[in-house]
């Protein structure tokens, strides 16, 4: 590569936590990033891309034993050389904002460095502006939904014109509508000003397809760099399992050839139509997408699974309804914006229910009411007999009480009477082995998530509430927290609140959507998402009037197996 091309350049980097100076967390790690290209990281939980992300950044930069260099190459409009000027967007909002209201956040780093208020009204104006919250500017930030934090965490972090912009996970609390939009703008970021982003993710839908190029590390070493369609054929080559985290679009490659792995949808669905196209069997494909949409049509009648009208709602069964929430209303503030209106849903016992909806639409003061932490000004819950019930919020630190990853999850031994066996399955389920002796606020994202849930599990709930329980997950450990609901679900009644509807389409048995202040619809999974042509399931969007009745990637696997 190109020297003076070269902004960033990494070599034989390793790096060892302090707590642990024998086990290195990234090893031997040599990259180079050119200046103006959009770099993507990805790699399973724990596999070194926050750390490796945060060397990059002196201020944030863990603290543990260091081997390598980390160089960067910035020239100013003199030739001569500059430090250049990093953002830092982290995966929680709530770690980032300090101030009380969106103006003051906005102005704070501009203030910081002594800027004249006309200018700092002008940047503000102008930021606003492009990322259309002029609305916000007076809201205080304690009222934005988290997806809308991480909005305005970007917006202050643009606010500072730096250089380099460094994202990590930076969509795992938006909605599917606002992620698109989120990335979209980075994307429009990225094409008008030319600044080097580097950004790291664990569903890589959307992503993909506009990398310059792709870092894929894994158990602390860089297996792959280069450009993205390669990734794919590599890791399905290799038949390594963090394959499942690839598009949809590309996953395909598995099961009928391409030209070009697909990074896309609209790629996807081209290399769809021609395979399908091509096949022999096709009357034979039709026919079974007949006989699937029949048996889905009868099973859908003999479970009384039809889209669930509010205003209507019955579920005609013996089983006696365990939760009921009764037209609620809610407001934080006695003259602030009502939140809640006569929003209403029902479920049955051990089942599990996901509440999806737009970012600031309710959902996690729902989640709260059922949780009996908040009282609604209007309407009741009712629930079945008097069961305990736990929850976990958006941010797992927040129950993180003691230093240590096995003190976390002994904390409530002895209220609980969790015996020694009880806690050791939890520590094997969750993989937490390898970090016992770890402070909870050193893991990844995704082991603090691991870890919350396996301490609210160790309190035995009769019902189990969850607010994005895959925050921060990568696609294998999804699947374990998946399987691990599914689970729990014979002994609990469980309700979350998601962003992710792949999930929710393949852990629940309810899906229910919040818009306009109350629950418009609720219905059985597979129902709720056939019936949707945005708010739905990545599978459904690639394969909708193609191949019928295909709401998971197992769905679609099978069709193309035949």
């Amino acid at each position: 590569m190109n020297k003076k091309n070269t902004l960033i350049q990494i070599k034989n980097f390793s790096f060892a936590y302090a707590i642990e100076p024998q086990k290195l967390v990234l090893e031997e790690i040599n990259l180079e990033i050119e200046l103006g290209t959009f770099n993507v990281f990805c790699g399973m939980s724990g596999s070194g891309k926050t750390t490796l992300l945060r060397h990059l950044k002196s201020e944030i930069t863990p603290k543990g034993k260091i081997k390598g260099e980390i160089s960067f190459f910035l020239e100013n409009e003199n030739l001569e050389k500059r430090i250049p000027k990093i953002a830092f967007v982290m995966q929680n909002p709530n770690n980032q904002i300090i101030m009380d209201t969106v103006w003051h956040e906005l102005a704070f780093g501009l203030e910081n460095q002594g800027i004249s208020s006309a200018e700092i009204e002008r940047r503000i104006a102008e930021i606003t502006n492009f990322f259309g919250i002029e609305e916000w500017l007076n809201q205080s930030v304690d009222h934005l939904s988290g997806g809308e934090k991480q909005i305005l965490n970007l917006a202050s972090n643009l606010i500072m014109q730096p250089d380099i912009l460094i994202l990590d996970e930076p969509t795992t609390q938006l909605d599917p509508i606002a992620k698109r939009d989120f990335l979209q703008m980075l994307f429009y970021i990225h094409a008008e000003t030319g600044i080097t982003i580097l950004i790291s993710e664990h569903n890589l839908n959307d992503l993909l397809e506009k990398a310059d190029q792709v870092i894929f590390l894994d158990q602390g070493k860089i297996a792959y760099k280069g450009e993205p369609r390669a990734l794919a054929t590599y890791l399905i080559k290799k038949d390594l399992a963090y394959q499942k985290a690839l598009p949809i679009p590309s996953l395909m490659q598995k099961y009928i050839v391409q030209d070009k792995p697909a990074l896309s949808i609209i790629e996807g669905r081209e290399n769809l139509k021609e395979f399908i196209k091509g096949q022999k069997n096709i009357e034979q494909i039709g026919s079974d997408t007949k006989v699937l949409k029949l048996k889905e049509k009868q099973n859908s009648d003999r479970l009384n699974d039809n889209l669930i009208n509010q205003d209507q709602f019955d579920i005609t069964t013996k089983q006696e309804i365990f939760v009921q929430a009764n037209k609620l209303w809610f407001r934080y503030q006695k003259n602030s914006d009502l939140i809640l209106k006569e929003a209403s849903l029902d479920l049955l016992e051990n089942q599990i229910l996901a509440i999806v909806g737009s970012n600031g639409s309710g959902k996690s003061t729902l989640l709260y009411l059922l949780s009996k932490a908040l009282v609604p000004l209007k309407g009741n819950i009712t629930i079945q007999g008097r069961p305990r019930i736990a929850m976990l919020g958006q941010n797992p630190e927040t129950i993180f009480s003691q230093d240590q990853v096995e003190a976390v999850l002994r904390e409530f031994q002895n209220r609980f009477s969790n015996d020694e066996t009880e806690i050791e399955q939890m520590i094997e389920t969750f993989e937490l082995n390898h970090l016992l002796k770890r402070h909870p606020f050193d893991l990844s994202g995704g082991e603090k998530q691991k870890l919350a849930l396996a301490k609210v599990l160790l309190t035995k709930p009769d019902i189990l509430l969850l607010d994005e329980p895959t925050n921060s997950l990568d696609v294998l450990n999804k699947e374990k927290i998946k399987n691990i609901l599914l689970e729990q679900k014979k002994k609990m009644t469980i309700i979350f609140v998601t962003h992710d509807l792949d999930f929710a389409a393949e852990t629940a048995d309810q899906v229910a959507m919040l818009f306009n202040k109350k629950i418009v619809a609720q219905a059985n999974t597979r129902e709720f998402f056939q019936k949707n042509t945005y708010f739905t399931t990545t599978t459904y969007r690639l394969t909708r009037n193609i191949v019928s009745g295909c709401i998971n990637f197992s769905d679609l696997a099978v069709r193309l197996t035949k």
